[in-house]
């Protein structure tokens, strides 16, 4: 079981790497290098697309490896950081939950 201090210390990080690279403002001709990041990042890693709750319920129901896991948190937070520092509209709030669940769950591994 965590520390009570690491579950404000793990949504703290997320939330700063959002706000460091959020306000940048790439253009359209200047992100494209960044879409293809996406893209290779979506090709090795397929869960990471999309809103996540169907990952969200499959970390929360143990159906996921640890390694799964640490993978699909990381790059999730990647491709957030990415997919807003670049331009594109979306929210925080299920992509969030998506990488905040695998890091409990990742925490909480014997």
């Amino acid at each position: 079981m965590p520390a009570p201090w690491q579950l404000p210390c793990t949504s703290n990080c997320w939330g700063r790497a959002n706000v460091r690279v959020a306000p940048i403002d790439f253009g359209i001709p200047k992100a494209l290098p960044f879409y293809r990041v996406l893209g290779v990042i979506g090709y090795f890693v397929p869960r990471v697309l999309g809103v996540g709750y169907d990952t969200i319920s499959d970390i929360l129901n143990s159906q996921l490896a640890l390694k799964l896991l640490l993978i699909v948190m990381i790059a999730k937070a990647a491709v957030l950081v990415i997919s807003l520092g670049s331009g594109t509209s979306g929210g925080l709030l299920a992509p969030r939950f998506t990488s905040s669940a695998a890091s409990g769950v990742c925490l909480r591994w014997r």
